[in-house]
């Protein structure tokens, strides 16, 4: 595992032990730590998703690089979107929580998920 993917899962790790410390001390409901901890996972098969078609791309040619980035990328939007409405609608979350903790969820891995792509193609071209 990578330095990338340990800040990664540290972040993670820290922000629902804040999170569960704040509802153990009754701060937030559980209704707020079922929509953080929804969209965190969502979140996370986002980033998986994307890594995995990163590392199988980019050890192809030029073609099959742009073939899994874009396909996955398309595959990967309509999963999550797919699963968005999935979780609203089954699972009675409280949706303005839901979507904000999704997108700023989605915002920080998105730069974690830049930086790993730059450093690895960073460490194949040395």
């Amino acid at each position: 595992m990578n330095r990338i993917s340990v800040q990664f899962a540290l972040l993670f790790i820290i922000s629902y032990t804040i999170i569960g410390v704040l509802y153990l001390t009754g701060t937030i409901t559980s209704l707020f730590v079922q929509s953080t901890v929804y969209a965190g996972i969502l979140n996370l098969i986002n980033v998986i998703l994307s890594v995995y078609a990163f590392n199988r791309g980019y050890r192809n040619s030029n073609k099959n690089f742009i073939l899994f980035i874009f396909g996955g990328m398309i595959i990967r939007m309509f999963l999550i979107l797919l699963l968005f409405f999935i979780f609203i609608k089954y699972f009675h979350l409280q949706i303005m929580l839901f979507v904000f903790a999704f997108l700023v969820l989605y915002f920080i891995s998105l730069i974690f998920e830049i930086n790993y792509y730059r450093l690895t193609s960073l460490r194949k071209k040395a």
